[in-house]
């Protein structure tokens, strides 16, 4: 029963911060042929690149670029056996 709790109070929780802090509209556009999806307001763009790897390529503060290339943000971990990251991924995320 504790579960079926939290799960409502995040759900109004989310409601009331969309309601009361409405950024503008956003916008939502998926390109399955390029693996990207493009989101954000008209303060905020950013562009996510899920074509065998996973990374925000694009960024856009107020309408000036900060972020652009094929690599991005992205993260990485390292560890005795090997760096994993997410530009290189085993599978389609």
């Amino acid at each position: 029963m504790e579960h079926k709790f939290s799960r409502e109070a995040i759900v109004v929780l989310f409601l009331f911060t969309f309601l009361k802090c409405n950024a503008g509209n956003i916008i939502i556009n998926n390109n399955p042929s390029a693996s990207e999806i493009v989101f954000g307001n008209s303060k905020i763009m950013i562009t996510l690149d899920y074509k065998w790897k996973c990374n925000i390529s694009s960024l856009a503060v107020n309408g000036q670029s900060v972020i652009s290339g094929t690599e991005g943000i992205f993260s990485s971990i390292k560890t005795s056996t090997g760096t994993y990251s997410t530009l290189n991924l085993i599978s389609v995320p």
